[in-house]
């Protein structure tokens, strides 16, 4: 039995609500990749990793030729500051997958998102450090920027959510990992916005819960869906209206930073040969 410890190859690091649920599962789908059976692992996030150690986290990782994991809350820079150098400092080779969506349709399901789950109690966002953390994960060339400021360009992926589907996309993405073009159907689904609205808050608060987190690994995707079933039928809650002015004030406040990132090379890097970050 080998003492070697794994981690990981590649690490989705977001956008939140930008797809990452989805491509979670197309990952542990395909027969080269293992990824953990928990989503979100936040291991690199201080504030959310609860005192684990480097050996709980590389004993996530299942036996596969590639392993990697999900967790968007390494896209979240204003809340979470120091993440991409906090992850190079541990897997200095990991190569790093970004998945944009359109910028308001994000911000807009995690504000649907957060008003379902009672952490945003009244429907206007009025306080200034709430609302910067609502747009923060729409933030794109800020987010992607503090990677590539500690890795070279070939090392980063980024996709559209809205390509994720396309057999081109597909085809990006094995060449990135240096596995086979090949790519099952997935077990698992994403999590659709209109569902995830419905459900009641209470329902969010207790999956956020330590003990709920690590049964939520454990648990095979159909045992998820007929809990997530039962949690609509016991308190389904209908979407509230978006405030008139949020869309504007939330396309206000990502105009520069959407300016930026359209302006950057991201074109498909050049991907040096295969190397295990455990080799």
């Amino acid at each position: 039995m080998s003492n070697v410890l794994r981690l990981p190859d590649f690490i989705v690091v977001g956008a939140m609500k930008a797809g990452t649920t989805r491509l979670h599962h197309v990952l542990a789908a395909h027969p080269d990749i293992g990824v953990p059976a928990m989503k979100e692992t936040d291991f690199f996030v201080p504030e959310l990793n609860r005192g684990r150690t480097l050996a709980w986290y590389g004993a996530q990782f299942p036996s596969a030729p590639v392993v990697g994991e999900v967790s968007p809350a390494y896209a979240k820079a204003r809340l979470y500051p120091g993440t991409a150098a906090r992850i190079l400092r541990y897997v200095p080779r990991v190569k790093v997958i970004y998945l944009t969506r359109d910028p308001v349709a994000r911000a807009l399901s995690e504000y649907r998102h957060k008003r379902a789950a009672g952490y945003l109690p009244e429907p206007e966002v009025r306080d200034p450090e709430v609302f910067a953390r609502l747009v923060d994960a729409s933030l794109y060339h800020r987010q992607i920027s503090q990677y590539l400021e500690v890795m070279p360009r070939e090392r980063v992926l980024v996709i559209e959510a809205e390509q994720l589907e396309a057999g081109i996309t597909r085809s990006r993405l094995a060449r990135f990992l240096g596995v086979a073009d090949c790519w099952p159907t997935p077990r698992g689904h994403g999590n659709a916005g209109e569902n995830v609205a419905q459900l009641p808050g209470w329902y969010w608060r207790a999956r956020e819960l330590s003990a709920a987190r690590d049964l939520r690994g454990a648990l095979p995707e159909p045992i998820k869906d007929l809990l997530r079933g039962g949690a609509r039928k016991l308190g389904r809650v209908a979407p509230g209206p978006i405030p008139a002015d949020l869309v504007p004030r939330i396309r206000d406040a990502i105009a520069g930073d959407q300016e930026r990132f359209r302006a950057m090379d991201l074109s498909e890097p050049v991907v040096p040969p295969a190397l295990s970050v455990n080799a």
